[in-house]
């Protein structure tokens, strides 16, 4: 802070309060850091942290509506790409009176042809999308080598296919099998998201889709994630059928959120979603997957 020259005093500083689980959490923690560079985030809170939470904070962001007398911002767990611009121009115009200007870089290609001739319109387009990333950081995660992709946590020896299941219980269990063969996780951390699920109901993040975990202290030996694909799928808290159960075994906040944004990416496509379910081979959920390392 003192070699940017910033004061931390001056900074808005936000908190999110989610109640669903410690990935989704993360996950919402790390988008909203990046959307709003300007703002100063102190944490991720459950609800009831947040109602003992001692720092001082100027918004709430959160998935659920919370008793609070600072700024607050309801926003869904999950934001696509036209969903961050809203909300960043919401948030923006409530608390500063205007609406930041966008770059578009269609636009600026357009302005350039009219006065250049574009040699490689491809590679101009890349490096202006760079620079712009440069100085608006919300839309660059800065992912490095730490953070692996979607398709390289879940490969074709932790993908299991049945046709059905008798109980959510049973899927997780079967699910974790390659993670536990592989000494990955330990049956302790197979019974805790168990544990966890029945009081948990936020585990189920789209249409078909659940993502069980637990904390890494629980038993997480190594960074992982497994999948189990059901034709027939498995009730689960009586509201939803569930067909893809994906396994999260994060050893600590961040490592696994690169694989997480793209598995969202991933689940909030129908098409690709639906391929998944249909999918005859292991081999094609893995090209699926590995179009989302792509399209970042």
């Amino acid at each position: 802070m003192i070699r940017q020259g910033e004061n931390i005093g001056k900074r808005m500083k936000a908190v999110v309060v989610c109640p669903k689980g410690v990935s989704v959490s993360r996950y919402m923690f790390s988008t909203l850091r990046n959307l709003f560079p300007e703002f100063i985030f102190l944490d991720s809170l459950s609800i009831r942290e947040f109602q003992q939470y001692p720092m001082d904070y100027d918004i709430v962001f959160s998935p659920v509506f919370v008793e609070t007398k600072k700024k607050f911002f309801y926003v869904n767990s999950f934001l696509g790409y036209d969903e961050k611009k809203r909300l960043r121009k919401q948030v923006m115009h409530e608390l500063y009176g205007y609406v930041p200007n966008e770059l578009n870089i269609e636009d600026m290609m357009e302005i350039i042809q009219k006065y250049c001739v574009i040699k490689d319109k491809k590679n101009l387009s890349k490096q202006l999308m760079e620079y712009i990333r440069q100085d608006h950081s919300y839309f660059d995660y800065g992912w490095n080598n730490r953070n692996p992709n979607l398709y390289e946590l879940i490969t074709p020896s932790t993908i299991t296919f049945r046709h059905s299941v008798h109980s959510w219980e049973e899927a997780i269990r079967l699910a974790s099998q390659p993670l536990l063969k592989s000494k990955h996780i330990t049956h302790q951390y197979v019974e805790s998201m168990i544990q966890r699920c029945h009081s948990d109901p936020y585990i189920v993040i789209g249409p078909n889709t659940a993502i069980p975990h637990a904390a890494p202290e629980e038993g997480v030996n190594e960074l992982s994630m497994s999948m189990l694909r059901l034709r027939k799928g498995v009730s689960f808290a009586t509201d939803y059928t569930i067909q893809l159960i994906i396994i999260i075994a994060a050893l600590d906040k961040d490592q696994h959120l690169r694989a997480l944004m793209q598995l969202m990416k991933l689940v909030r496509n129908d098409r690709d979603r639906e391929q998944i379910i249909h999918a005859q081979s292991v081999q094609e959920i893995q090209a699926i997957m590995e179009k989302y390392a792509v399209d970042e």
